[in-house]
């Protein structure tokens, strides 16, 4: 998702690429003929997120044709633009202007995290050309990699608190930024708890602790200063500025979640807002920082009805969890409501065709707004 950018449809298609009407572009048409006829036969199993009967053959077709014109273009043109749909973007292929943010969701899901939709993490670039990486959960990693970014360009790291599905990445990333070529320590700012074994700083410690072997082997043979982590651990129960520079504010401030330490973020850049709950119930600390944002991202948690039918919870568990724990889809859209964002984003559920229509229908019954 973009804000602070009007973007154009693409201007044209082409392959680049004189000798494409060959074996390659004959082998893409296969694959995407292929391709339909998986989607039809999967369609016909009623496996897919459309009934059976929703797409007929002729549509399957049509569906194959564009796909094949969209594979055929260059890299950074590939658009929706003759159907009349926005462009897609392409990581690395669009630069911001100095006033504009991006978000990339690296990850928005539950904690078991599954190979189709990773734990918590979110990206969010800047104009300016900072980036900043909003928690780490389990999974999260490998769809940062994906994105081409050098690691060396992201060494700042903010943990709302230090579930698996929020922190379980840590030494991933920490550990894979210094083998890609990070020259500089990586830098976690994060909460303290209620004791300081519940904190960020103990965390860290003991994560690396825990790579010992695997850091030891790596000296010598790597530059020393990526192996480093600089820990900012802040308290949790004080609204406040926990980082400033180049232009850009993030803050902290309390969170509702199990425990004393979780907190949830704001970013401040130019005329840009990004307001990040973790994971919290709704609450005054929340509802006062995050008005008028654009992005406002909050926990969004599977309904009750959804845990007790699809895993079998029993009513209380269902409703200690979802409601009390995190933040049910409905309460969630209230939050929204109140803070009136450019922008409201819902996660931290399984992002399923089923699912996934069910959270939206109860965030529509308090919220109308965008999402």
């Amino acid at each position: 998702m973009m804000i602070g950018t009007k973007r154009d449809g693409a201007k044209g298609h082409g392959s680049g690429h004189g000798g494409d009407e060959g074996g390659g572009r004959k082998s893409r048409i296969a694959a995407i003929a292929a391709l339909a006829a998986g989607m039809a036969a999967l369609a016909a199993l009623n496996w897919t997120h459309w009934p059976a009967n929703a797409q007929s053959n002729e549509q399957m077709t049509a569906t194959a044709d564009v796909l094949e014109r969209r594979l055929a273009a260059p890299l950074g043109t590939r658009g929706w633009s003759a159907a009349g749909r926005n462009p897609v973007y392409y990581p690395g292929t669009e630069k911001l202007a100095p006033n504009e943010m991006r978000v990339v969701a690296l990850g928005t899901g539950m904690p078991l995290a599954r190979k189709s939709q990773a734990s918590s993490g979110w990206l969010v670039e800047l104009g300016n050309g900072d980036r900043f990486i909003f928690d780490l959960g389990t999974g999260s990693t490998l769809n940062f990699s994906t994105l081409g970014i050098p690691y060396g360009e992201v060494d700042k790291v903010f943990l709302s608190h230090l579930h698996t599905d929020h922190a379980g990445d840590l030494a991933m990333f920490w550990v894979s930024g210094w083998v890609a070529g990070r020259l500089v320590p990586l830098q976690i700012w994060g909460p303290s708890g209620a004791t300081p074994e519940l904190g960020t700083e103990h965390f860290v410690k003991h994560t690396r602790e825990a790579y010992r072997w695997d850091t030891t082997s790596r000296h010598g043979k790597l530059p020393a200063a990526g192996a480093d982590i600089t820990v900012h651990e802040f308290d949790f129960a004080k609204p406040q500025v926990i980082y400033e520079a180049r232009g850009v504010t993030i803050s902290s401030f309390p969170a509702v979640h199990i425990l004393d330490g979780p907190v949830s973020f704001r970013l401040d850049c130019n005329s840009r807002s990004f307001v990040f709950s973790g994971d919290t119930t709704p609450n005054k600390w929340f509802i006062e920082r995050a008005k008028d944002a654009e992005i406002v991202i909050h926990e969004t948690f599977q309904t009750v009805t959804q845990l007790m039918e699809r895993w079998d919870w029993d009513r209380r568990t269902a409703t200690l969890v979802g409601t009390i724990v995190h933040t049910a889809p409905s309460a969630a859209g209230r939050v929204f409501a109140e803070v009136k964002p450019r922008l409201a984003v819902g996660y931290h559920f399984y992002n399923d065709f089923d699912t996934a229509t069910e959270v939206e229908r109860d965030i529509r019954k308090t919220y109308q707004g965008p999402l």
